[in-house]
C-alpha cells in the first residue's frame, strides 16, 4: 500500500517535470527499457511477460533511457539505440547484460511475434538462474 502511495507520487511529480534525487542503492534484476513511454495496454503486456519470467514486482522496472535504473540485465524493447544484435545476450559491462527484442506494440499488432520473445526471455532466465 505504501510502495503504491510512493510510486503514485513519484508519477505525480513526474508529469509536473519535477526533479528530485532518488538514491540509487537498489540493483533491479531486470530492467525493461523502450525509446519512448509505453502506452498503458503495453505496459500490461511486459508486466505479463515479468509474471511469467516469475520476477516479482520489486525485481524490474520498466523504463525509457532517460529515467533507467541499475538493473542486471536490461531487455531492449525494440530500442533502436541498443546497437545490440537481436536475440544475442550481450555483456554490457560491470557484470551486466542486455538483449534485445521486439516492442510490446508489436507483439499486440502480430501475436505471432510472442513466440520469439518468450524464447528471448528464456535466455535470461536462464542467466539469473
Amino acid at each position: 500500500m505504501f510502495e503504491d502511495q510512493i510510486i503514485n507520487y513519484l508519477n505525480w511529480a513526474k508529469q509536473r517535470g519535477l526533479k528530485f534525487a532518488v538514491p540509487r542503492s537498489k540493483v533491479f534484476k531486470v530492467g525493461f527499457e523502450a525509446d519512448a513511454p509505453l502506452t498503458q495496454t503495453e505496459s500490461e503486456l511486459v508486466h505479463k511477460i515479468a509474471a511469467a519470467m516469475e520476477l516479482k514486482q520489486n525485481e524490474y522496472f520498466i523504463s525509457t533511457p532517460e529515467n533507467k535504473e541499475p538493473a542486471l540485465v536490461t531487455i531492449f524493447l525494440g530500442s533502436t539505440s541498443a546497437h545490440l544484435k537481436r536475440g544475442e545476450f550481450t555483456n554490457l559491462g560491470e557484470k551486466r547484460f542486455g538483449i534485445l527484442t521486439d516492442h510490446p506494440s508489436l507483439m499486440l499488432k502480430d501475436p505471432t511475434k510472442k513466440r520469439a520473445v518468450w524464447n528471448e526471455m528464456q535466455i535470461v532466465m536462464r542467466h539469473l538462474n
